[in-house]
């Protein structure tokens, strides 16, 4: 599967067109070593470029699944509705390339953090 530009469509396009559930995880994560911070941290821009690269076929919902539920349910993670954390943005959203992280609310941890 070559995908752009040789061919209209990426790996995870025709994944999700047989209905196979894809999450995508940080960067540079090889066997034995340690994640850098830098990948967690740009993992929103490896899925804005999914939704960018995708031509309109996948939607900003279905790319935050990628990277976040789909996650969850391929390792068999039980998840609690209050236990989600929700993200504060200022610019178009968490994918955009201008957003900034402004503030994360997370119950699971009992704290709020702001940048």
């Amino acid at each position: 599967m070559p995908g752009p530009p040789l061919t209209d469509e990426s790996a995870i396009q025709i994944l999700l067109s047989h209905n196979v559930t894809v999450g995508i995880m940080p960067q540079a994560i090889i066997a034995g070593s340690a994640l850098s911070s830098w990948a967690a941290r740009n993992l929103r821009w490896d899925v804005g470029w999914i939704v960018a690269a995708s031509g309109g076929k996948i939607s900003f919902e279905a790319a935050y699944a990628m990277a976040s539920i789909n996650i969850e349910k391929l390792l068999g993670v039980d998840t609690y509705a209050n236990h989600g954390e929700l993200v504060a943005t200022s610019g178009e959203g968490l994918l955009s390339f201008e957003a900034k992280v402004l503030g994360i609310i997370s119950p699971r941890r009992g704290l709020v953090d702001l940048f």
